[in-house]
Parts: C-alpha cells; structure tokens; sequence
C-alpha cells in the first residue's frame, strides 16, 4: 500500500492522532535507551521522531512504501536509517533489532 499524498497533508489529517499516540505506544512497548528500533510503515516519521527521542538517530531505521513519506522521515530526522520497503521484505537481517513496531499501518502489501 502506498499513499499519493503530501506528507504534510496526510499530517495535517493524521497528526492528531500519530503524534500522541506515539509517545503512548512507546511507553507501552518499554522502548528505552540501549535498544535498537524499527518503524515499519512508517509514515511521515511520528512514532520516528518519538524513537528517536528515546534512543538516538544512530538505534532507529524506519521502512516506508510511499516515497513521499520516506522523504519527509529523512527531512525530519537526520542520521536515520530510512529504507522504501515493505513489511512483507524488510531490507534487514534478523535479530537487528530489539524492538519493531508499527503505528497507523494500513494494510502492507507490494
């Protein structure tokens, strides 16, 4: 699945949502630092922006279909690993990380 919308617009639309919540979906996933995480699906970077926070651009890679949103993730923080992928065929090897997540992801699919 992929969006053809603006990062801003869809963040105009979703951020009410996804910025909250993914301080609330952090702090349920007992991310802390130390640990690497991935964002899978990650939009335009909410639940990034808060991974990034916690643990630093150097522990957080993020996977995005839409180019658009892979971008705006880039835009919005520096020094992260961020892949157009799907979740399907994550670009990444196994045990990489010590948390996955993913927040708003629709259906994930090529």
């Amino acid at each position: 699945m992929s969006f053809d919308v603006s990062s801003e617009a869809y963040t105009r639309f979703m951020g009410r949502y996804s910025e909250p919540l993914a301080v609330l979906f952090a702090d349920l996933a007992q991310v802390r630092r130390g640990q690497r995480a991935l964002d899978v699906g990650c939009g335009p970077g909410a639940l990034t922006a808060e991974l990034v926070s916690r643990l630093g651009s150097e522990a957080v890679c993020a996977v995005e279909p839409s180019e658009p949103f892979v971008a705006a993730v880039r835009r919005r923080c520096p020094g992260v690993d961020v892949r157009r992928a799907v979740a399907e065929h994550l670009p990444f090897g196994d045990g990489v990380f010590d948390v996955a997540l993913a927040q708003l992801g629709g259906a994930f699919h090529e």
